[in-house]
């Protein structure tokens, strides 16, 4: 239904006449309403803040009196210890100044009985203090208060704690020459009691004596005191405020702002009796208190005593020195404000209703003349008006425009709901914004020109270490960097926003506990308008994990390069090592233990074998190497490779492995060479001795099953700059070290998916920790190594053919063989190995076994020969032979139909071993 609309300007012509006329006839009525109104609140609240204001000073001249004296009072030991050195300086002086001007031309002992003289009869602080001088075998010299003990050893006098005072003074004397000293000692003129004492003794070289003199703690306190009496009765507040002091048993000390200069109760002191004491009661329950409390009480003022008035005073205890600490006002004193406020008011009123009476008279003339003023300037001004309300509208809900009767305020309301409707579509659009900004992972900041924060998301607080947004907004940029790095990376960083209009790059940032990240900002220059530029905003992202796995990639090709260099040479290595092992362990065969030649073949032998060692350290990198794995329980293997690691050193070996170790997949040698390169590391990091420390246990977490190995020691450490490189091939802190040990470490773990760490503090020691992954659903049996020589049953006749390319292999090879008793064939390629095999099968007299090399340069290798004789004869009985232990085909050959494996350079029980093992078909 569509209601009837007026004019708004008719209404208002109407209105204000009626309101008008009310107003002029109201007023006047309520003019005298409002006068008495108004005098009873001003009243009541000048008493109410007049209280509270004098309630709030006289707390704060008690509070500060209060702590004047508990100024004081800390100061008074110091005090103490000033004033005896000042004296002990100047009785020193005065005896220096003797001996000088004296010792060429009078004796010792005439210069002694001068400065005695001289010190003897001074006396200070009330006649207590007195100056004493001792030799430092403790022979009493001067003792002006006990002159009896003169001459006499005092070094068994003690105080009353049992302290020997003469002694610990000639102990001070020696070692620093002057100090103080407090004891327990009697006080001249006094009987019984001993008080505490500070004194101070200076050495005096040339007769050896120390010169001494003390003072008492009470005394200075005592002196304290009465000063600050003194000062505290001068203090006034307010119009007649004062301090007063009273002792928590009732002694007055300052009352009606004087001193007490005698001991006297304050009831007997102001003669009030039981009423006072009445009120001192309260004052102790007031004073009790920590933080003191309000009393109400009456109390004579100090211009008359005689007549009582209602005084409310704040009270604050001293209990140090037993002494309660007040002051007060005067209730009654705003009375003469309020009657002076009720004269002001009264002359107010008078004037106001003339004033209201003329207004009127003035409002009637010009009304005509307003109304004609407002029709014609009304729809003007409203026009101004509905503008500004469609600029500045903030509410939340649309104007319901069929409750409106006016036109005017009809057709604002329909500008107003428009742009409500687009503000909350702003606002909305808004918010999505700001939750997008406060979710995201990477920070999110504003800055103003002048590198103060205005606004960081969560994500920017959190990366720095702070709790919140609010911990940041406000703050410098400076807080994220050192002082060095804001001088010269931040400068130029800015400079390049500036100059550009955005950058971004690595920017090193710094978290609230100190500790830095590397981070990649982007910073881009906000515009206003007119283009000039007045803020920064940030994205900056936490880049620790990315520039971890560079460094862990740049490591990894760092090994990838050292093994294309190790597959390389390590077959070549390796058949001359052969060649050397064979000869070196034919020859040992042929004479006796006590030859004369068979220990320089025992040298040749383990140098072969260190020789060997390296080469296998270098496979170690050989790419697409893997290790021999099989399901082993490390523990033993452990305990094993430490102790023979460690044979023939004096260091103490710990051995700690768990006994329910979970077994995982491994290779043996190469883990056994894991564990003799840290053991190794720990040995020659401790030359002072000491003890390594290796443990094997279970660990298990979230995300796996885990066998952790410790190698702890108490050398020398590792420096922190040298950490980082410590797994590097090549790299060595050792001068004769080969940089092959740790690397070579590094390389098997992660060949094993596993993972290793080191800590280090220098003089403290160093701890490698490893994790392999642990099989905790394995098979009930594993199978067992190769048993001993113990199966040949017969080799004479039996045929082997052997293949390898290198003249002094096979003769190595043929002749270990043949001293085994096999009848040995040769190939010198995969051509003539097939071709040998395939003739001796058309005889009848086939091979029992074959040995093949892998690499044959320019010809058939091993492999190819192998799938070659396999075709002629699917049980043929292939042994694969390599330098290079780490070849997948090595380390899989059951794969490539191989019955066995052996590895370059040849041992002849290993070698016998495995050829036994494949003929019995094991």
């Amino acid at each position: 239904m569509i209601r009837k609309r007026i004019r708004f300007v008719t209404l208002i012509r109407v209105l204000f006449l009626s309101l008008f006329i009310l107003l002029v006839a109201t007023g006047i009525i309520s003019q005298f309403v409002v006068y008495q109104r108004s005098f009873v609140q001003n009243a009541e609240k000048l008493r109410t803040e007049y209280v509270a204001q004098q309630k709030e000073m006289v707390k704060r001249e008690v509070l500060r009196v209060v702590d004047t004296i508990d100024y004081h009072r800390s100061l008074r030991q110091q005090k103490t210890r000033d004033i005896v050195r000042e004296r002990v300086d100047e009785a020193w002086a005065i005896a220096q100044n003797i001996f000088q001007q004296n010792k060429s031309i009078k004796t010792p002992a005439e210069i002694e009985k001068m400065i005695l003289d001289a010190l003897r009869p001074v006396r200070f602080a009330r006649e207590t203090g007195y100056y004493f001088i001792t030799r430092l075998d403790g022979v009493a010299v001067l003792f002006a208060d006990k002159p009896e003990l003169e001459g006499i050893n005092l070094l068994k006098v003690q105080d009353s704690n049992g302290k020997f005072v003469v002694r610990d003074m000639i102990d001070i004397s020696k070692k620093a020459g002057e100090g103080f000293y407090k004891y327990l000692w009697t006080k001249p003129k006094v009987k019984g009691n001993f008080y505490q004492k500070i004194a101070f003794i200076k050495k005096f070289a040339p007769y050896n004596w120390f010169i001494g003199a003390g003072l008492y703690v009470d005394d200075v306190e005592s002196e304290t005191k009465q000063g600050l009496l003194d000062e505290i009765s001068r203090v006034r507040f307010g119009k007649s405020g004062y301090v007063f002091i009273n002792r928590f048993n009732g002694d007055a000390l300052l009352t009606n702002g004087k001193v007490v200069k005698e001991t006297i109760k304050l009831w007997e002191l102001t003669g009030g009796g039981e009423r006072v004491k009445s009120f001192f009661e309260n004052e102790l329950v007031a004073a009790a208190k920590p933080d003191g409390d309000y009393i109400e009480y009456e109390w004579g003022k100090l211009n008359d005593l005689k007549q009582s008035r209602p005084k409310i005073s704040f009270v604050c205890g001293v209990p140090a020195w037993n002494w309660l600490v007040g002051a007060g006002f005067y209730v009654d004193n705003v009375e003469a404000d309020i009657a002076k406020m009720h004269t002001v008011l009264s002359q107010n009123f008078r004037r106001g209703l003339l004033n209201k009476v003329l207004i009127a008279g003035v409002i009637v003339v010009f009304f005509i003349l307003l109304l004609h003023f407002i029709n014609r300037r009304f729809i003007r001004e409203f026009d101004l008006f509905a503008t500004f309300l469609r600029q500045a509208v903030s509410g939340g809900l649309e104007i319901d425009r069929g409750k409106i009767r006016f036109q005017e305020l009809f057709n604002v309301a329909g500008d107003a709901n428009i742009m409500l409707r687009e503000k909350n579509a702003a606002q909305e659009r808004w918010r999505e914004l700001a939750i997008v900004v406060e979710q995201v992972e990477e920070g999110i900041a504003i800055v103003d020109l002048e590198g103060t924060l205005r606004y960081v998301n969560y994500a920017w607080a959190l990366m720095h270490g702070y709790q919140s947004d609010a911990e940041l907004v406000g703050c410098s940029l400076k807080i994220f960097h050192s002082s060095e790095q804001v001088s010269v990376d931040v400068k130029k960083f800015n400079k390049r926003v500036l100059k550009k209009g955005f950058h971004v790059g690595e920017v090193g940032h710094m978290r609230k506990d100190g500790t830095t990240f590397p981070t990649w900002m982007s910073v881009t220059l906000i515009k206003n308008k007119e283009g000039e530029p007045y803020a920064y905003a940030a994205l900056v992202q936490n880049i620790t994990e990315r520039k971890e796995a560079e460094d862990e990639l740049l490591k990894l090709r760092k090994l990838d390069s050292v093994g294309i260099l190790a597959g390389g040479i390590a077959h070549d290595f390796n058949n001359l090592l052969t060649g050397l092992f064979g000869n070196i362990e034919l020859a040992r065969r042929y004479i006796d233990n006590d030859h004369k030649a068979y220990k320089y073949l025992e040298t040749a032998g383990q140098s072969l074998e260190n020789a060997a060692g390296l080469t296998k350290q270098l496979l170690t990198f050989a790419k697409g190497g893997d290790p021999v794995k099989e399901i082993i329980s490390i523990g033993t293997l452990v305990s094993e490779a430490a102790h023979f690691s460690l044979r023939g050193s004096s260091l103490k070996l710990d051995i700690n492995i768990v006994a329910d170790l979970w077994p995982i997949e491994a290779d043996k040698g190469q883990l056994s060479q894991v564990i003799g390169n840290l053991v190794i590391n720990a040995q020659q990091a401790m030359s002072g001795g000491g003890t390594i420390t290796v443990v094997a246990e279970n660990v298990m977490n979230e995300e796996a099953t885990l066998v952790q190995i410790s190698v702890r020691d108490e050398g020398c450490g590792i420096a922190p700059d040298d950490l980082g490189r410590i797994f590097d091939p090549y790299f060595s802190t050792k001068p004769k070290g080969s940089g092959l040990g740790l690397a070579s470490v590094y390389s098997i773990i992660k060949k094993h998916n596993g993972t290793i760490k080191v800590a280090s503090k220098l003089n403290e020691g160093t701890v490698f920790t490893m994790q392999f992954p642990a099989l905790l659903d394995y098979p009930e049996t594993v199978v067992e190594e190769l048993a001993g020589a113990d199966c040949n049953t017969g080799t004479s006749g039996v045929r082997v053919l052997v293949l390898d390319d290198e003249d002094v292999v096979r003769e190595v090879i043929g002749e270990i063989l043949q001293e085994l008793g096999y009848d040995v064939t040769y190939a010198v390629d995969g051509e003539m190995a097939v071709s040998e095999y395939r003739v001796a099968q058309e005889k009848g007299a086939p091979f029992a076994a074959v040995i093949t090399d892998l690499t044959i340069p320019g010809g058939m290798g091993g492999l190819e020969a192998t799938r070659e004789i396999l075709k002629i004869d699917p049980e043929a009985r292939v042994i694969v032979s390599s330098g290079y232990a780490t070849d997948p085909i090595m380390t899989d050959f059951a794969t490539y139909g191989y019955k066995g494996r052996v590895e370059k350079p040849y041992r002849l029980e290993i070698l016998q071993k495995v050829v036994e093992q494949v003929l019995k078909g094991d």
